[in-house]
């Protein structure tokens, strides 16, 4: 019965997409009427794809932590890519997905607003 209220359009669910050189991490948060959802309460039943440029890549064992959501390690160094993204589902069914790219953080850098986009975390390609 939980699956029913996340079928509702008044949930909100937010993807946070972050990469390292050698990891990248998928932290969801959702809420619901402004009350925050825990998702390690889904525990087994969600599960994540980690995307490069929209193609799933094979990753090595995921992990969850409830700061930094799931992660994996991922040897991004010699790697050409413009973006980086994960999908979530609970289940069979789509929950969420999130994407940085190249290209989002550059015009606000250069406003001075470091808001912790790809260049921020991974540094310039």
């Amino acid at each position: 019965m939980a699956v029913r209220c996340f079928e509702s359009a008044a949930l909100n669910v937010d993807v946070d997409v972050r990469v390292f050189k050698k990891k990248i991490s998928c932290n969801a948060q959702a809420a619901k009427r402004q009350n925050r959802i825990g998702l390690g309460e889904f525990g087994k039943e969600l599960r994540v794809k980690f995307l490069l440029d929209n193609e799933e890549i094979e990753t090595e064992d995921v992990t969850y932590s409830k700061r930094r959501g799931f992660s994996t390690k991922y040897n991004l160094k010699s790697i050409d890519f413009n973006c980086v993204g994960c999908e979530m589902y609970l289940g069979d069914i789509f929950f969420a997905k999130g994407e940085t790219c190249k290209d989002d953080g550059k015009e606000d850098d250069k406003e001075g607003d470091q808001d912790g986009g790809i260049n921020a975390e991974y540094g310039d390609f």
